[in-house]
């Protein structure tokens, strides 16, 4: 009974989950550009000790061979970075509330960024980590 049950939930789900008429993810209500477009990483800091608060001595240039991009359409973000070794790309339909950007999945969201700048050159972005927060800074490209 569990087995059929299930996969009509999750039709259910996939079913009443999507965007209303009031979703439009290329409004930045506290910045004077859209988030959509190619982004290219060009520094980075991590609050190593984590007073949410950037110091000049935890932001870092890239170093050789590391890297990160972020492409924004209006519904979904490419985020792919290659720093300290890890090499990840993560694939997302985003919800921008505020200046807040939510990765959506299932009906379910999570805080991915806030951004902090937005104009027609510069995305400056924090990601709230429970290790601290780290700051993102990119360019238009």
């Amino acid at each position: 009974m569990k087995k059929a049950i299930l996969p009509l939930l999750a039709l259910g789900v996939i079913a009443f989950t999507g965007c209303g008429k009031d979703d439009n993810n290329n409004v930045t209500p506290n910045n004077s550009a859209p988030l959509t477009g190619n982004w290219k990483l060009n520094s980075y800091a991590i609050d190593s000790n984590r007073d949410n608060v950037m110091q000049i001595t935890e932001q870092r240039a890239l170093e050789s061979g590391e890297y990160g991009y972020l492409y924004a359409t209006n519904q979904h973000i490419t985020d792919s970075f290659g720093i300290g070794g890890a090499r990840i790309t993560l694939e997302y339909t985003y919800l921008l509330r505020n200046d807040s950007v939510f990765s959506s999945m299932m009906g379910e969201t999570e805080l991915q960024f806030v951004i902090q700048k937005l104009d027609a050159t510069t995305l400056n972005i924090l990601r709230p980590y429970s290790t601290g927060t780290e700051w993102y800074f990119y360019t238009r490209q």
